[in-house]
C-alpha cells in the first residue's frame, strides 16, 4: 500500500528529525540494527540496551514529568535531613553502615524496571503479558538457556519477535504515530492499533 507508506513517512519522518538528537533515536536504532545481525537470544540484551537509551534520554528531556525519580534529590534531601542525622549517628561504625546510609540517600531514585514502567506510562504505551514476558526474557541467556532444543529455539525466536515489536511500538509512540502496527509476536502477523498491546487485549 504505497499511499499508506507515504502517509506514514510524512507523519513520522519530520518528528524523527526533530527528536533525533534530544532522545538519541539514532543511537537506539543503531542497537536495534546490530541486534538483527546477532544470533537469536544473544540479541535480546542489545535490543534492551536500545530501549534503555530511549528511556534515559526521555527522562533527561523536558518531556518527562518524573525525570525517572520519585522526588528531586534536593527536595528529598531536605525532607529526610533531620532523620538522616539520627540514622548516620546510629550507623557510623557499624559493619556496612556506610552502604546502608548510601542506599537510604539514594532512595529517591527509581529502579531500572520502575523507570521503564514510568517511561511507558509517560509516552502513553499500554503493555500487557507479552511485552512483560519479552522484557523479562532479555536475561534468558544469562540463566543458562542455550537454545539447543527445538522448544528453546522457538521460544527465543518468540521473545525476539516480541521484543522487536515492542521496540517498534515505543519508537512509533515517541514519534506520535496513531495508526496500526504489525504484531510480529503473533502467528500471521496481524495488524493492531498502536494502543493495543501485543497478543491482543488480554
Amino acid at each position: 500500500d504505497f499511499n499508506r507508506i507515504e502517509k506514514v513517512l510524512n507523519q513520522v519522518v519530520p518528528r524523527y528529525l526533530e527528536l533525533r538528537n534530544e532522545l538519541k533515536l539514532n543511537e537506539a536504532l543503531w542497537r536495534y540494527w546490530i541486534s538483527n545481525d546477532l544470533p537469536i537470544g544473544t540479541n535480546l540484551p542489545i535490543l534492551h540496551a536500545g530501549v534503555e537509551i530511549l528511556a534515559k534520554a526521555w527522562f533527561k528531556s523536558n518531556k518527562s514529568k518524573t525525570k525517572g525519580v520519585y522526588l528531586p534529590k534536593r527536595e528529598f534531601d531536605k525532607l529526610i535531613e533531620d532523620g538522616m542525622r539520627i540514622i548516620v549517628s546510629k550507623l557510623q561504625g557499624q559493619k556496612y553502615g556506610d552502604r546502608i546510609i548510601r542506599k537510604i540517600s539514594d532512595a529517591y531514585r527509581m529502579t531500572q524496571n520502575e523507570q521503564l514502567a514510568f517511561f511507558f506510562e509517560e509516552i502513553g504505551l499500554n503493555i500487557a503479558e507479552v511485552e512483560n514476558e519479552a522484557l523479562k526474557g532479555r536475561n534468558v541467556m544469562a540463566h543458562g538457556s542455550s537454545g539447543r532444543s527445538d522448544e528453546e529455539l522457538w521460544y527465543l525466536i518468540y521473545l525476539t519477535r516480541s521484543y522487536q515489536t515492542l521496540f517498534h511500538r515505543i519508537l512509533l509512540k515517541i514519534l506520535g504515530y496513531t495508526e496500526n502496527y504489525i504484531d510480529y509476536s503473533t502467528e500471521g502477523w496481524p495488524e493492531r492499533h498502536i494502543d493495543e498491546p501485543l497478543g491482543g487485549n488480554k
